[in-house]
């Protein structure tokens, strides 16, 4: 299983290690249904709750390097377990870009309401780097069963950057959603 995984990811090359990330982790749930399930299992959870320790085989054959700062640990456990819901739509042709635009494609296509859209990309730029995580994945899970491509490997940049460019991040975020609604959002 690990013979196709001839590198370590340091993630200090954030785009191609997060890009590399994201398609291990989808080969690894296409080619072995085992795999699948224990990263869904950590959906929503932290690293350290027991019932995300079914993951950590994947993600330390994935990384091959301990993890830290916890943070990222936790990023690439969040991001793992949102690939694992749909592994066979993870990697979009054409990259949709931020999770604002994701936000604003749910909306303009009507898969979610442009208000809550709206409300979640607020809700998540005011998240902590304690918090981040588990509110991604609760407003990303609905997101992979409405068929709304995601761009995992930037959402995973974005999430092993939000310690030290929170706002940043978050800014960009709510730029891009309002930037990119074909419609006025209700006032």
């Amino acid at each position: 299983m690990t013979a196709d995984i001839p590198t370590r990811l340091d993630f200090k090359d954030r785009k191609a290690d997060s890009a590399a990330f994201v398609s291990r982790i989808v080969s690894l749930c296409e080619r072995y249904p085992g795999a699948r399930s224990a990263l869904r299992s950590g959906l929503g959870r932290t690293p350290q709750d027991f019932a995300s320790a079914p993951m950590h085989r994947y993600i330390f054959q994935a990384v091959r390097r301990p993890l830290e700062p916890r943070h990222l640990e936790h990023s690439l456990h969040t991001i793992a377990s949102l690939i694992a819901l749909r592994p066979d739509t993870a990697i979009p042709r054409l990259s949709p870009g931020n999770l604002g635009a994701t936000f604003a494609h749910a909306a303009n296509t009507g898969a979610f309401a442009t208000n809550t859209m709206d409300k979640s990309v607020q809700r998540l730029a005011r998240q902590t780097s304690d918090t981040i995580c588990a509110h991604i994945a609760n407003v990303v899970a609905p997101l992979r069963g409405s068929d709304v491509p995601v761009d995992f490997a930037l959402l995973l940049r974005d999430l092993i950057n939000w310690p030290y460019d929170q706002r940043d991040v978050g800014t960009r975020w709510q730029q891009t959603f309002f930037l990119r609604l074909d419609h006025d959002p209700d006032l």
